[in-house]
């Protein structure tokens, strides 16, 4: 891929300049009153250059992680954290608890802390939410979220992935995985007034962990030939995971419809699924699962194996969770299926 140079910052005037937005994602079925953003069913090519402004204008590696030391005390470790912001213009606030849940829920999954961001001249969310333009410094992650009319039900269900993305690269310049910095999550409010408290938690935590990256990256890293008709995940923490779940000869695929979850057959069982999958069936466990945190890792976050669900096939069995901040194990009512109804926004690299 080639890249093409960054143009220098002009700090004489900042306020009235705004970062060229890059698509990474298209699709046929782009809903009319949302023409900046499209569902997820093809995917466009890396974008091919950085946008013309940058918040940070050095080159971006993988955090160092090293410990911060306490003179009164043990040595400590900043710890990774997710910034919530409520952009509902009637400061709706019915949905702020399931989105409080999956945010501790990968909190407790990612936990080294990432590099943090000064406040911007531009929008994180790239003017999602007209007049509510957010410049705040960021540590770690930033996401918006709103619930609000969108096309009704059974339509449409929302927007949700990462809006600005950090490459890592390594010591010889290499990318080696990407992290969020922003994201947004926007759901049809009609939608989600019909559905279970269950179904609730199921779609914001799955949409969370797109936010963060898991399949949004993926055709960038570790599956890169997904479009082209190899849809096999290809980077080794999440190989290693899944082998160890038990699949032993089985295969780690990407869904090849949307090239951005797992595919159903890698995690067919009669009583649990993967929660990184398209679609859910009713009554059955959505487990995140080692190969999901696997995978996070792949992209270049610190993670914790321990948080992830336990796969035992055939049953299930709450294991490693009794550790996790949120004490509940996700299980829709309901058989929803995302395909076609989720889209993504266009995303900056950075």
């Amino acid at each position: 891929i080639e890249e093409k140079e960054k143009p220098a910052v002009n700090n004489s005037d900042t306020s009235s300049q705004e970062p060229t937005m890059i698509p990474i994602m298209k699709e046929s079925d782009t809903p009319s009153r949302h023409p900046s953003m499209s569902p997820t069913r093809k995917n466009s090519d890396f974008p091919p250059q950085a946008p013309s402004m940058n918040p940070t204008t050095k080159k971006m590696h993988a955090p160092s992680q090293k410990p911060t030391f306490s003179p009164t005390g043990p040595p400590t470790r900043a710890r990774f954290h997710m910034t919530l912001k409520n952009m509902n213009k009637d400061n709706l606030t019915k949905y702020d608890e399931p989105m409080e849940k999956a945010r501790a829920r990968w909190e407790d999954i990612i936990v080294g802390d990432l590099t943090d961001e000064d406040s911007v001249p531009f929008d994180w969310f790239q003017n999602i939410w007209p007049g509510m333009k957010t410049t705040d410094a960021v540590d770690d992650v930033l996401i918006g979220y709103d619930f609000t009319e969108i096309d009704g039900t059974s339509g449409t269900l929302g927007f949700a992935g990462p809006t600005y993305v950090r490459e890592i690269r390594d010591e010889e310049g290499n990318k080696v995985g990407s992290h969020t910095v922003a994201g947004i999550m926007k759901f049809d409010v009609d939608d989600f007034d019909g559905m279970s408290d269950e179904d609730v938690e199921v779609v914001i935590t799955h949409e969370m962990g797109h936010v963060l990256g898991v399949g949004t990256a993926w055709q960038h890293f570790c599956g890169v030939n997904c479009k082209g008709g190899d849809h096999t995940y290809n980077c080794e923490h999440a190989l290693e995971e899944y082998e160890k779940i038990g699949f032993n000869g089985g295969t780690l695929e990407i869904d090849s419809e949307t090239c951005q979850h797992w595919s159903d057959k890698s995690f067919a069982d009669f009583k649990s699924s993967e929660l990184m999958t398209k679609s859910f069936e009713a009554n059955k466990y959505q487990l995140v699962t080692t190969a999901t945190v696997g995978a996070l890792s792949d992209l270049g976050y610190e993670v914790n194996l321990d948080a992830a669900d336990t796969w035992e096939r055939g049953t299930y069995n709450i294991g490693n969770r009794r550790q996790m901040k949120c004490d509940y194990t996700l299980r829709p009512t309901t058989t929803i299926s995302l395909e076609g109804r989720i889209g993504h926004p266009e995303v900056v690299m950075m």
